[in-house]
């Protein structure tokens, strides 16, 4: 394990928080990682017959509700 920095604490800010991450893990209810390489690979292709359905599901599982 390295040790890259210590930062100080910043006023006002909640902490833990997320700074980096992406596709860090599967979001609920995605069927586990097998299940999360197949909802990349239909948000990867506009085309696929699932994509809309799929859009629709990935945005209830944000926080906003949006991607």
């Amino acid at each position: 394990m390295l040790l890259e920095g210590i930062l100080l604490k910043d006023q006002g800010v909640k902490y833990p928080r997320c700074i980096a991450g992406k596709r860090a893990f599967p979001p609920e209810d995605c069927g586990g990682v097998p299940g999360y390489y197949r909802v990349l690979e239909i948000l990867g292709d506009p085309n696929h017959e699932e994509y809309k359905e799929t859009i629709n599901w990935a945005k209830g599982q944000t926080r906003s509700g949006s991607t």
